[in-house]
């Protein structure tokens, strides 16, 4: 019974405000200010009732959203006017976008300038408009161009034109909130605009019929319109306004610039039409570019200098000049000639001759070139990268030596063991149990002064990182560098190595050393007499341990008992100290050649000398060094930052043994009483501090 109760009284609720919708909002013009003041009697609370704002140009068609706040109580009916201007809109279309579009209801008038929509809940208030929500939307077409805002209004005063009510009839408060649709210029209307006050900026003195100099090219316009340009001829006017006047030649040109504008998606294009002047004569006398197809200019090549040089070998027998003129109108010869043929070349100066004339026929510019041809000759021949003994090792890769001959006839030779030779030979050694990486550099007929060897630091962390020794032979020494010599040596490694051939030099080092006093200790009465080349070897390597080993003269064999057994090697450090080594004799290379071996961690000149007495010169100067090199037997010797330990010893040198006198090295090794009687003291003072602990764990017991 209640349930049907609730039900009647919901039904006559609803059929109370579809009458009240359709009395009031049915247009018939009833006044009802009455039933207005009982709304606002019987409401609380009011919402908002919102017109929304857009924005449009004419021709546009812009949709008003017409929506409401959140409600106090549900709302099962609405019905409202909207007034609008009917000279500058057309409403075209009313939507529906909440609820059944069956219970919406909307009709408008674009003589009068109004609309109306209506809605009921036809569910007996089970559809109501509980929250904040779009009722509906209007699309407006703008067909003037009335620029400004235009209100959306409803009109208050009559309660005809505005009633909200709740499932029940009753009316709900309300606060309108009126809309507005602002009519701006349209996109075409911008552009065109801009398009009448666009203008080009010209340099003073300058006109459209005149132009001289570059020109201003605007990249956007009045109300925000983008602007952008093509030329006609880009090569005289570029589209960001750059001028190249034409020649003198040419004569005048004539450019239309076409400017586009755009908005949005509406384009529009202007031309104009300039006449650029024509250049005067031409001034320049200016070379562009200066090259050779010999050598390297000196300086580089500045259209400003005007003296160069270059230097060539000997064997470069002529020379081509390609000058490029800065103004093609302008004029080049070169030597007096028009030709750029190859111009011969004579042993030491050649001066070339540039002369550049200008379209003027006045200005001139000359280029001097200046082209020494060196009297050194070069060429290129290979030097073996091996590993192995000395006598009898495998050659890997072969790297290039560069050799220069003077025209006097000094002969010297420039070589590299590169990172991939090392590459290469380190992975040769490894894998036939070698130790070594060796550079031999060949001089069969005995003709190179000087050699100069380079070893670049990434080719040296090759070897080093596969812990093999490094070794640079040539036919006036060897060069042994151990591996631990290599640690933490962070440079390119170099060694110039400068034998002296000449008899009359020899003699004189042999002259100066009769009164050496470091030879005289052990030969006072003895003539010194020089074995062999003196040599002189420099390096970046000091203090670290490296071994040489000098070779002795074809006449001296095994049998040269004599001269073997008072053979040393009288060193000449470049701090000024002096030294006698003794060394060791071992076989240079292969068959009887022979050759003295001593170690060193300072690179100085070096003489092999010879005289009585040096017998008794005591050994102290031995090596560890890897295959093929001198071996120390049962001493130890450390090859570390150029420190070098010698004990007694028994020296190998791969199938070449020699036997080191050491009757005159200090003993090592030995205990002496003082090392006895320093143990027995910590013998005692061990054996009472274990009698203390063990009284102390008693007395805790």
């Amino acid at each position: 019974m209640n349930y049907r109760s609730k039900s009647f009284r919901k039904a006559l609720g609803i059929c109370f405000s579809l009458i009240m919708v359709i009395g009031l909002v049915s247009f018939f013009g009833i006044k009802a200010k009455a039933v207005q003041a009982l709304i606002n009697t019987m409401t609380s609370s009011k919402f908002a009732v919102n017109i929304g704002n857009v924005q449009g140009s004419v021709g546009d068609v812009v949709e008003v959203p017409i929506s409401i706040g959140k409600p106090g109580s549900g709302v099962a009916s609405y019905g409202m006017q909207i007034n609008y201007d009917p000279a500058t809109f057309e409403v075209m279309d009313i939507t529906n976008k909440y609820g059944e579009s069956s219970s919406f209801w909307s009709n408008f008038d674009n003589t009068s300038g109004y609309l109306k929509a209506a809605w009921i809940d036809t569910t007996a208030g089970d559809k109501t408009i509980n929250s904040a929500a779009e009722l509906y939307a209007v699309k407006l077409k703008i067909k003037s161009n009335n620029l400004g805002d235009k209100a959306l209004t409803i009109d208050e005063s009559s309660p005809n034109n505005l009633l909200f009510t709740d499932a029940l009839g009753k009316g709900l408060g309300t606060e309108v909130t009126e809309g507005k649709v602002t009519v701006v210029k349209s996109d075409t209307q911008l552009v065109d605009e801009a398009k009448n006050a666009l203008q080009i900026g010209y340099a003073y003195g300058d006109s459209s019929s005149s132009v001289s100099k570059d020109i201003t090219l605007p990249t956007t316009g009045s109300n925000g319109v983008t602007v952008s340009w093509s030329s006609s001829k880009a090569d005289v006017i570029s589209e960001a306004g750059k001028v190249v006047r034409p020649t003198y030649a040419s004569g005048d040109a004539s450019v239309t610039l076409t400017a586009t504008l755009t908005k949005n998606n509406i384009k529009e294009t202007k031309d104009f039409k300039l006449n650029v002047i024509k250049n005067n004569p031409s001034t320049n006398a200016n070379l562009k570019t200066l090259t050779i197809n010999q050598g390297t200019l000196s300086p580089i090549f500045n259209s400003a200098t005007l003296k160069y040089s270059v230097d060539v070998d000997n064997n470069v027998s002529s020379i081509v000049v390609k000058p490029v003129l800065d103004d093609s109108l302008a004029n080049v010869t070169i030597n007096g000639k028009a030709s750029q043929d190859a111009i011969a070349l004579n042993t030491g100066v050649n001066t070339i001759k540039i002369l550049v004339t200008a379209q003027d026929k006045n200005t001139k510019r000359e280029y001097v070139l200046v082209v020494n041809k060196s009297d050194i000759k070069k060429e290129v021949i290979n030097a073996d990268v091996e590993t192995g003994n000395i006598a009898n090792g495998s050659s890997v890769t072969k790297t290039t030596i560069t050799r220069t001959t003077t025209s006097d006839g000094v002969v010297k030779d420039n070589v590299n063991i590169t990172e991939d030779n090392a590459k290469e030979a380190a992975k040769k050694a490894l894998e036939n149990g070698y130790t070594n990486v060796r550079l031999s550099v060949p001089d069969s007929d005995d003709k190179v002064s000087e050699v100069y060897v380079g070893a670049p630091k990434e080719a040296l962390t090759e070897i080093l990182k596969n812990k093999l020794d490094l070794e640079v032979y040539t036919e006036n020494g060897r060069i042994l560098v151990p591996s631990s010599s290599l640690t933490n040596f962070n440079d390119d490694l170099y060694f110039r190595i400068v034998p002296i051939k000449q008899a009359s030099e020899i003699k004189s080092v042999q002259d100066r050393l009769q009164d050496a006093s470091e030879i005289k200790k052990y030969a006072s009465n003895s003539t010194v007499e020089v074995i062999g080349r003196p040599m002189t070897i420099e390096t970046n390597m000091e203090n670290r341990t490296v071994t040489l080993v000098l070779p002795l003269p074809d006449s001296i064999t095994k049998d040269s008992k004599d001269i073997l057994n008072n053979l040393a090697v009288y060193v000449e450090h470049h701090d000024g100290t002096k030294e006698l080594i003794k060394g060791k004799v071992l076989s240079y290379k292969n068959g009887d050649k022979l050759g003295l071996e001593f170690t060193i961690n300072k690179f100085s000149s070096f003489t092999l000398v010879s005289a009585k007495g040096l017998d008794q010169k005591p050994t102290s100067n031995n090596t560890t060094t890897g295959s093929g090199n001198a071996t120390t037997g049962s001493s130890n010797t450390t090859t570390g930052a150029g420190n070098t330990t010698t004990g007694s010893s028994n020296t190998n040198a791969g199938s070449n043994n020699t036997t080191s006198n050491t009757s005159d090295l200090p003993k090592t090794g030995g205990v002496s009483t003082r090392d006895y009687a320093i143990l027995g003291i910590f013998i005692i003072l061990a054996g009472g501090v274990m009698l203390y602990s063990n009284k102390i764990k008693s007395m805790r017991k």
